[in-house]
């Protein structure tokens, strides 16, 4: 799992990646700590610096958390979904020709836990995969903005055991013929892959 600690949503093939964007309160207090409105001075980009990287360990303890929650959710799916075939299989067991109706309701809700049982078991697995991949790499950090603040930022980050990445992208232009017969020009950034920070 990577963490994107940009102003910019992960792209498609960024998140296809491995890359998480933080939530839209983080995000916010990202946007603040990345933008600078006048010339700073070296202790006011340390002071960013040290910010981001406060935002991006608080970021991951609620990565990880949504993975437990996932699980424990996956855990309770799976004893409704036992609980659920039970009840049917005493509903079978009980049930005589004239309770076709009360046959037929339990197994309605044998198969909506079933289905529930399913998204969590998917959700589950989601959070595993993501949980593996943080284990296997800890903390990574997609980092990007001012040059200026990258290198601050990158020793704040390396200090809180996060190692810090940058996107690499290609620019592809196309040309798009508008209605009026006019072309317009477009230039597409696509994902190619990570630089080591």
């Amino acid at each position: 799992m990577i963490l994107n600690l940009t102003q910019h949503a992960a792209t498609a093939e960024q998140i296809s990646a491995g890359v998480v964007d933080c939530s839209p309160e983080r995000l916010a207090d990202l946007r603040r700590a990345l933008t600078f409105e006048a010339l700073p001075g070296s202790g006011e980009v340390a002071a960013r610096a040290e910010t981001i990287a406060e935002l991006a360990v608080s970021a991951f303890r609620e990565l990880d958390a949504e993975s437990r929650e996932a699980l424990a959710a996956l855990r309770r799916a799976q004893a409704d979904r036992s609980a659920a075939w039970a009840a049917l299989s005493v509903a079978v067991s009980t049930t005589t020709a004239a309770d076709a109706e009360t046959l037929l309701a339990a197994y309605r809700e044998t198969r909506a836990a079933e289905d529930a049982a399913r998204k969590a078991a998917s959700a589950a697995r989601k959070a595993l995969v993501a949980r593996a991949a943080y284990e296997a790499r800890k903390r990574v950090a997609m980092i990007g903005g001012a040059p200026f603040l990258m290198a601050p930022l990158e020793a704040a980050l390396g200090n809180r055991g996060c190692a810090t990445v940058y996107a690499f992208s290609v620019r592809e232009s196309a040309e798009e013929v508008l209605p009026d017969g006019s072309t317009r020009k477009v230039a597409v950034f696509r994902h190619r892959g990570f630089v080591q920070g």
